[in-house]
């Protein structure tokens, strides 16, 4: 093999542009470790959010209860008052969802879009994540009594 001389050491032929290519594919795993890391960080925190959000619709729903029933010293759910309460959080936050109203139980269901920053370069622009929270209205003080 013939070496070829060059300022400040000798370089063989076939070996032009090695370290080039290396550091290359080099700097691509690490910008997409990068990406996995940042943008799987904001959908972690987007789905924690959603789910914080639904629980605070199903909480709002839960304490929307009948006046009449109230009255009869006994606990149930308006249903059109529970969902309004519901629609009301989720309309604060700019997010919507579905709700369901079954006897003392209101169920909220939110989807959520995430853009990622990095992982469009991969071809994925983003996902949507899914929060879900329950809640029943319970009578007592104390003891949470039904």
């Amino acid at each position: 093999m013939r070496a070829r001389r060059f300022r400040g050491g000798v370089a063989f032929r076939g070996e032009a542009g090695t370290v080039t290519a290396f550091v290359a594919i080099l700097a691509v795993t690490f910008l997409m470790g990068t990406g996995l890391l940042l943008d799987g960080g904001a959908r972690v925190v987007a789905r924690r959010e959603a789910n914080d959000v639904a629980a605070q619709a199903a909480r709002a729903g839960a304490q929307a209860l009948d006046a009449d029933a109230l009255r009869r010293r006994s606990t149930s759910l308006d249903p059109g008052a529970a969902e309004a309460a519901v629609r009301g959080v989720l309309a604060r936050k700019g997010l919507s969802g579905s709700v369901v109203v079954d006897g003392d139980t209101v169920r909220v269901r939110i989807t959520r879009r995430v853009s990622y920053v990095l992982l469009p370069l991969a071809g994925v622009s983003g996902s949507e994540v899914v929060g879900e929270a329950e809640a029943r209205t319970v009578r007592g003080l104390i003891r949470g009594e039904t």
